[in-house]
């Protein structure tokens, strides 16, 4: 999260605590339009920050480290070889950064672990039409294949974050959940198998269903938390 132009902090809003990151120097500020962090499972004195400043040419990369008291800038030496607008959360990848960008599209990416592979979710803006594509890097190629299932897992997406997860309750499997509200505040869902949304209550009041997101509310920012298990 960031206060002012350059202040920049995690906050865990289960525990209410707050990790103070450095200042951005006066010259950049806050204009990365992605951000991303990571921490190693087994190191956490390896994790770092990264943010992607992506507006019409190739990305601005910062970088901070654990134990570092200044960012790190790295800029592009080629800005003109193509354009990245758009930009949402970064995916780090065997070893590399992935950053998908879609005209007049939202493009939502996690790593797709049980097949090698990255996911992509591609929705169009207007009306919320909803593609899928998993990619595998195959020597140095990054193929990619369309894909209908989710082989019963559930995708939960985001601007800031996104994760798949093998389904724990009946019903959730092949689901989408996007940080999408109906106009009495509950939320919904992108059934694969249909290509419709619905509201999570539909089973039992009908609520809501529709093939499209004309009458969802999409709050500017957002990310899923999932609670550690007690």
């Amino acid at each position: 999260m960031s206060h002012d132009n350059r202040g920049m902090f995690f906050f865990n809003p289960i525990s209410n605590d707050i990790i103070e990151l450095p200042d951005l120097l006066d010259e950049h500020k806050n204009s990365c339009s992605a951000w991303t962090f990571l921490c190693p499972p087994d190191s956490s004195s390896d994790c770092l920050v990264v943010g992607f400043k992506a507006i019409g040419y190739v990305p601005d990369v910062y970088i901070i480290k654990v134990g570092d008291t200044e960012w790190t800038y790295h800029y592009s030496l080629n800005p003109g070889k193509f354009m990245a607008t758009r930009c949402n959360n970064p995916l780090f990848f065997k070893n590399k950064y992935y950053l998908l960008t879609r005209r007049e599209r939202k493009a939502y990416t996690t790593e797709d672990v049980d097949n090698g592979g990255m996911l992509a979710v591609i929705l169009s803006r207007e009306k919320g039409d909803v593609e899928v594509w998993r990619y595998k890097i195959n020597g140095k190629e990054l193929e990619r294949e369309q894909i209908t299932s989710l082989d019963n897992k559930t995708l939960f997406v985001s601007s800031a974050g996104s994760y798949l997860k093998t389904c724990v309750a009946q019903g959730l499997g092949n689901k989408i959940y996007f940080s999408m509200f109906h106009d009495n505040n509950k939320s919904v869902f992108y059934c694969l198998a249909n290509c419709k949304y619905y509201s999570f209550d539909y089973s039992v009041n009908k609520a809501y269903s529709s093939s499209n997101i004309f009458n969802l509310v999409q709050p500017k920012s957002c990310i899923w938390i999932e609670p550690e298990n007690d």
